[in-house]
């Protein structure tokens, strides 16, 4: 398929159609994905020589091809690169080069980007935390692992089935096989609910009581976010009373399911309501959970903004944004609609919400502009 690409870029050439940064960018991608990072290398120049910028898809798209290559010190140069060029790298960027130094087994080095993610207001995302987890596992550092796996909860990020099985694997490695089971059983509850077979997770988990593992947190939340994608809060809900009637404290992850799916539903009164759960069961919310919070409210005063359009496009429009993307379109007057918000559902914005907030483009917060932060 490059090769094609190649010779409709020369094709355009030849009829006078100059190809812009975007052309370039398809083209750099392409032959990063077959290996051919010098060829892609030789289209940056390309592109520098033309007067022509290349941007954030550009320079991931290098860094990926020439991390896969192996060729780690020149990925290092192109995030210096992009860095001098006033751009700045963003989640797929950091999950890119943490990913290739956990597989390269430069844990310190991974670390120091790790820790650097939270100044430069970037969320961790599944890549990331199973880079590490993986690597810790395979080094017989599983409790290191075990207690990423439970900052990874803590964040909102959604484990997948390769978090589980760098797990099992390292549980299994230590002869700690009784938690080694416990994560199968997991697992497989949550493929099964991936699958939407309710009852084959629930026979699963039944077995799980039965053989003497007392769920946590983590076995029901697979059972909640299922059903939250579903749409079905109702049953939701009813899982989330069973797990407070055993004693079992929900997490953000649990928390940011259910806002999440009373936003999609756009029963936007309920979504505050758990918010409202949440903070009066000490819980922090996290990005993540705000970001649906946000989504609704910057959706809800774009469709108001167009309403002289046709209704249902503009809703499939906003619709369809990344909610990774929405802090940083949000502006001042989002930011002052979710603390009116969420102060008439009875939540004050503390200064956790502040520095969450922080990184957004208007926002140049002042403590005298704010009467909503609480101390």
């Amino acid at each position: 398929m490059v090769e094609a690409a190649s010779e409709i870029f020369n094709l355009m050439e030849s009829n006078h159609c100059c190809p812009d940064a975007q052309t370039f960018n398809a083209l750099i991608d392409g032959f990063c994905k077959r290996n051919m990072v010098h060829q892609a290398m030789a289209q940056l120049n390309e592109m520098l020589k033309r007067k022509l910028s290349p941007n954030v898809v550009t320079y991931n798209s290098l860094i990926h091809g020439q991390c896969r290559a192996g060729h780690f010190d020149s990925a290092y140069r192109l995030l210096n690169l992009m860095k001098q060029s006033g751009l700045s790298p963003d989640q797929f960027t950091y999950s890119v080069l943490i990913d290739t130094l956990c597989k390269k087994g430069r844990l310190e080095e991974a670390h120091a980007l790790f820790d650097s993610l939270k100044e430069k207001r970037i969320k961790s995302d599944t890549v990331i935390f199973n880079a590490f987890i993986d690597a810790y596992c395979k080094v017989g550092k599983i409790n290191y692992a075990l207690a990423l796996f439970g900052r990874m909860l803590t964040e909102a990020c959604l484990p997948s089935s390769y978090t589980f099985s760098a797990l099992i694997d390292g549980l299994c490695k230590e002869k700690r096989m009784s938690e080694a089971t416990l994560f199968v059983e997991k697992m497989r509850c949550t493929g099964a609910l991936k699958e939407g077979d309710f009852d084959r997770a629930h026979t699963i988990f039944n077995e799980m009581v039965s053989a003497g593992n007392q769920p946590n947190v983590i076995t029901y939340n697979p059972f909640i976010h299922a059903y939250c994608m579903l749409g079905n809060i109702n049953e939701a809900e009813r899982v989330m009373i069973k797990m407070n009637e055993e004693g079992i404290s929900a997490n953000s992850l649990t928390y940011t399911f259910l806002i999440g799916a009373y936003v999609r539903m756009g029963l936007i009164d309920g979504a505050f309501n758990v918010l409202k759960r949440m903070f009066d069961a000490g819980c922090e919310p996290s990005r993540r959970t705000y970001s649906f919070l946000i989504k609704h409210l910057s959706d809800e005063k774009l469709v108001k903004a167009n309403s002289n359009e046709s209704g249902l496009d503009i809703i499939s429009n906003v619709s369809s944004s990344d909610i990774t993307d929405i802090w940083k379109t949000m502006g001042f007057e989002i930011a002052l609609e979710l603390f009116e918000k969420m102060v008439g559902h009875g939540c004050i914005p503390n200064m956790n919400l502040r520095e969450k907030l922080g990184s957004g483009p208007d926002a140049i917060w002042s403590y005298e502009r704010y009467r909503y932060f609480s101390e």
